[in-house]
């Protein structure tokens, strides 16, 4: 027997965010990578509109087979921030109405850092993907445009079936942790024996092959001019 495929699956029993999800366009040979937290629900829209249906890329073999990736990516902490606040409010580890973090539960956050699908690295799910074949958003105030202008330049699709808005808004239990989330990081600091550095440090510091991906990739930004 040959074990196969298990780690593909590890984040599978978590909403389906499993390694190598895409949504393949099998005319134009290119899949769309599903990344948590990275836009996903906003891109799904997109997908469904042109019936796209998800796969996987490694047990298609998308790559072998010169399909081009599209990857939205977002900043890390950025990213991490939101997706550590789902984690919590999916979990019921706090009450909504917590107003500060004790040092202990801060201290357990960034001891482990991920938690579930939407706080694990980026590049997790890129697996195997080269950085210059494929193409990369940014997912930022200008994500809209720029996949409009591609989607109607390149795949020469019906650019209405882009999604106009974000799709999904933090309500305010949500917004009001995050912003409690993000406070707490930027102003603690986390012991390492007999030393301290900024939590935040630490937190970038896991993150950092996501960060060097992200900061190396060439963007498109044509929808921006």
């Amino acid at each position: 027997m040959i074990i196969q495929n298990t780690w593909q699956g590890y984040w599978a029993r978590h909403h389906s965010h499993e390694y190598g999800m895409c949504f393949p366009d099998h005319k134009l040979k290119k899949f769309w990578v599903n990344i948590p937290k990275c836009a996903t629900v906003w891109g799904k829209k997109w997908a469904s509109a042109n019936q796209l249906r998800p796969n996987n890329y490694h047990t298609e073999k998308y790559l072998e087979q010169d399909y081009q990736p599209i990857v939205f990516l977002r900043d890390p902490l950025e990213r991490w921030y939101t997706g550590i606040v789902e984690y919590i409010f999916r979990q019921g580890v706090l009450a909504k109405n917590v107003s500060k973090f004790t040092e202990d539960f801060l201290s357990l956050l960034v001891e482990r850092i991920a938690f579930d699908e939407h706080t694990e690295e980026q590049i997790m799910f890129l697996e195997n993907i080269d950085v210059h074949q494929a193409v990369w958003f940014c997912v930022d105030d200008n994500l809209i445009k720029n996949f409009q202008h591609y989607c109607n330049n390149v795949l020469k699709q019906d650019v209405d079936l882009v999604p106009k808005v974000k799709m999904h808004k933090s309500g305010p239990h949500h917004q009001r942790l995050k912003n409690l989330v993000q406070h707490s990081v930027e102003t603690s600091e986390y012991r390492i024996g007999g030393s301290k550095i900024p939590v935040v440090d630490k937190i970038k510091d896991y993150y950092r092959l996501d960060y060097q991906v992200y900061n190396s990739v060439k963007y498109y930004r044509k929808g921006e001019k």
